[in-house]
């Protein structure tokens, strides 16, 4: 697979396209605000730890990535790399969620009905999946609180925020409710690590 130049955006997005490179470029885009080092990124997606740098460093290349140092105990600093928040859809050809996030938010927006409706969709399909586990968001649950360690709408919740947080939770609170735990849950937004925070009421 070729490098891609400079500016070269279809370069950028053939270098993404391999399969195992998805799925180091959709683990940092789960953390948009966090870092992996090379033997996390290993450690998530089952491979050595030189696969995981070449991929890495692949997408620092096609600016999917950047690399920065972090400190962890003694002696020098260790390279890390976080998602660089390109636009770059991480498929080709591209598939446009994204735009697709957008129109749909702005049709459901606009009417607190028609978002009430939305909601009831997604927590009837959350009810379907049989549990916050079936999701695949790492929910963690504590008193009066829900973390969402990663955040399963994160490739469009930036252009579509309101709706999707709102339909996210109906989605846990039907999980929930498949599970016997009947609760009502309110999104409180992104935690700034990749995940994302609801209280339960």
């Amino acid at each position: 697979m070729r490098h891609p130049k400079p500016g070269d955006k279809r370069g950028a997005e053939l270098a993404v396209f391999k399969p195992d490179r998805l799925l180091v470029a959709e683990a940092l885009r789960s953390r948009p605000n966090g870092f992996w080092t090379v033997d996390e990124m290993a450690a998530h997606t089952h491979t050595h730890r030189t696969v995981a740098f070449d991929h890495l460093q692949a997408l620092v290349e096609a600016g999917v990535a950047s690399r920065v140092s972090v400190r962890g105990g003694r002696g020098r600093p260790a390279n890390a790399y976080r998602y660089a928040g390109t636009p770059l859809e991480v498929s080709y050809p591209p598939q446009r969620t994204r735009l697709l996030a957008r129109v749909l938010s702005r049709s459901v927006g606009g009417s607190s009905s028609v978002r009430a409706e939305a909601r009831q969709l997604a927590y009837d399909a959350g009810r379907q999946e049989g549990g916050l586990d079936h999701l695949g968001g790492d929910y963690q649950v504590s008193t009066g609180r829900i973390h969402a360690h990663t955040c399963i709408f994160g490739s469009v919740c930036p252009d579509a925020r309101d709706v999707v947080c709102e339909m996210h939770a109906g989605l846990v609170e039907g999980a929930l409710e498949a599970e016997g735990r009947a609760s009502t849950v309110i999104p409180e937004g992104p935690d700034g690590m990749g995940g994302c925070l609801f209280r339960v009421a």
